[in-house]
């Protein structure tokens, strides 16, 4: 699988995270779990569309592994928001569509879609996704949340209390932004940062042993990696890892 990304334009660099092209051959016909990275997106095939999917998609935030069973030819184009980015352009609580991936047009307007798919190549798919969030954007997220979001993806073991306490935020209403700005929890979006760095660590360390993966990762030692690994993803590591094809090896991103 050939997997790129692209920056946004400057003044959408806090909302949107990247733009990222998949194209390739897939060699698996077996579903393969795809683990929740903090992110929501909007993705759009342009080959053949996965089993049970539209060709244009909104893609919740997660908060478990989702099971995807990927098209022999693959071709799609991906906005990945910024975890509180997406709440920025739509006009609802992103808690309502939390665990789904589910048809663009239930909560967007087509319009994005037809941009990118019209566009004669990769360039210009990027200047019309870059044209339209730029005219699209709806609102500012709370200053207080995205501070406390960036002390979690620096240190995702980090207390909420404490995380509630920097920001000056009380912590029940920092989660109530949370959901509604993000659509997890922040404890839950601590987890699945903490959970990623790991799958990262395996994926460029292969020799490392689990138990130095959860140290480098910061947990306090491997059974702990091994509950986060079972709560998000209902398996130990080594099972839900080795499930993993061409296209969800892709899709581990930073």
């Amino acid at each position: 699988m050939d997997y790129r990304e692209y920056a946004p334009a400057p003044e959408l660099a806090e909302l949107i995270d990247r733009y990222w092209s998949l194209v390739g051959t897939n060699e698996s016909s077996e579903a393969e779990p795809l683990l929740p990275d903090g992110h929501s997106e909007i993705i759009v095939h342009l080959a053949d569309p996965f089993a049970g999917q539209d060709r244009e998609l909104w893609a919740g935030q997660l908060d478990r592994a989702a099971t995807l069973t990927p098209s022999r030819r693959v071709s799609a184009f991906g906005v990945r928001f910024r975890p509180f980015g997406a709440w920025a352009f739509t006009g609802f609580s992103q808690d309502q569509t939390v665990g789904q991936i589910i048809t663009l047009s239930s909560v967007w307007k087509r319009d994005i879609a037809e941009r990118i798919g019209n566009a004669p190549s990769m360039p210009a798919r990027v200047a019309a996704a870059n044209n339209y969030f730029s005219a699209q954007r709806r609102r500012q997220p709370d200053r207080r949340l995205t501070a406390a979001v960036s002390i979690l993806e620096t240190d995702p073991f980090a207390r909420i209390d404490d995380v509630a306490r920097d920001v000056a935020c009380g912590r029940r209403q920092l989660e109530r932004l949370f959901r509604e700005q993000v659509g997890l929890t922040p404890k839950s979006l601590g987890l699945i940062l903490r959970l990623q760095r790991s799958v990262r660590l395996r994926m460029t360390q292969e020799n490392w042993t689990w138990s130095r993966i959860a140290a480098e990762a910061g947990y306090y030692d491997q059974s702990h990696l091994i509950a986060d690994f079972r709560r998000i993803g209902g398996e130990a590591p080594s099972e839900l890892l080795r499930a993993q094809a061409d296209f969800a090896r892709a899709m581990v991103r930073d």
